[in-house]
């Protein structure tokens, strides 16, 4: 038999430690892995560090070739994490990778985001159950022996965002954006030079030929709302006002919340060069 000479596929697991480092390690040989991407959290305390460096230290005992990196995140705002893994998820299968995903351990805003980016986005989760816990009984009890829990105090409620199982459409998410990187707020005429740039207002059948100048303005602003506005004010992504070529369109908190999460996954290049001339948020 000839030796197989095809590419092999690289086995990566997206991790957000915590305090655990075994349930982040052990699974790394049950299922292979080549590169290990650990989420953190900004401005991480010391502890946690120690246990990113631990769990380097013991996944690269096992293998010593294992590529680790780390990504610091705000792991309690859910549209970042939800952006991050779900980039990651993507620029590992555009490179032909095989995605694991723990959710085993971190914040458990990180499980659901994690959970949900894998659903979205095709990446293969898994669980670790733990068998026995390194604690000492009087961090959970006050001096009376009432039960304390782990928290001294909670943070307000934060709603994790959902969009069900499909994401939305990466053209609409870029839409949101040229909106943003106009101050959050613009003409809706405005747009039609960046979306014709990035290829996506028209089909060359729909494109203007010899017209004059108002006809031209007023097939290009249908176009705009037909293609993208329509949709994104029937999603309560963004509001309207006024009417016609003087109208103005304003991120609402719902498209601003979509942005956070779905921001540059799955953008073509034309995009990100139309985006280019606009400006940054």
């Amino acid at each position: 038999m000839p030796p197989d000479n095809s590419p092999k596929t690289s086995r990566v697991h997206i991790a957000s430690p915590g305090a655990d480092i075994v349930r982040v390690v052990s699974p790394l040989s049950h299922f292979g892995c080549e590169r290990l991407h650990l989420i953190l959290q900004r401005r991480n305390v010391q502890l946690y560090e120690d246990v990113a460096n631990e769990v380097e230290r013991r996944a690269k005992a096992w293998h010593a070739d294992i590529d680790v990196r780390r990504l610091h995140l705000d792991l309690f705002d859910g549209p970042s994490l939800l952006n991050a893994v779900s980039r990651l998820i993507v620029q590992e299968q555009d490179a032909g990778s095989e995605i694991f995903v723990n959710v085993a351990t971190g914040s458990n805003l990180y499980t659901a985001s994690a959970m949900l980016a894998c659903l979205m986005y095709g990446g293969t989760p898994y669980h670790s159950q733990t068998l026995g816990y390194w604690s000492e009984e009087s961090v959970l009890r006050d001096r009376s022996g009432r039960p304390r829990g782990i928290s001294k105090a909670a943070a307000p409620p934060e709603v994790v965002p959902i969009y069900g199982v499909k994401p939305p459409e990466p053209r609409l998410v870029f839409a949101l954006e040229l909106i943003e990187r106009a101050g959050g707020r613009t003409k809706a005429l405005r747009l039609a030079g960046p979306l014709d740039t990035a290829d996506l207002l028209a089909t060359d059948a729909e494109r203007g030929g010899a017209r004059g100048a108002h006809r031209e303005s007023d097939r290009r602003l249908k176009l705009v709302n037909r293609r993208f506005l329509d949709e994104l004010a029937g999603r309560t992504w963004i509001a309207r006002e006024g009417r016609r070529g003087g109208a103005t369109v304003a991120l609402t908190e719902d498209g601003r919340r979509v942005l956070e999460s779905f921001r540059g996954i799955r953008y073509r290049d034309r995009w990100r060069a139309a985006l280019e001339g606009q400006r940054a948020p």
